[in-house]
């Protein structure tokens, strides 16, 4: 269980400072980041919550959908 909420932490934050960093690479590919990190938003595991939260302002911040 540890492990799956490292993983699930580290790959939102991965997807937040990919839309931080590089938003217009995030931009390209915000059909498949958008999925990844919105469908989840229900996640109750407080281990994960703020890596959530922190994809989700980065996605809505950083890239322009069209």
């Amino acid at each position: 269980y540890l492990t799956l909420v490292s993983v699930k932490g580290a790959l939102y934050t991965l997807l937040a400072g990919l839309c931080q960093l590089v938003p217009e690479l995030s931009a390209q590919y915000v059909s498949k980041i958008s999925p990844l990190v919105l469908h989840n938003l229900d996640d109750e595991d407080l281990a994960v919550t703020p890596a959530l939260w922190e994809a989700v302002l980065s996605l809505v911040n950083y890239i322009e959908v069209l």
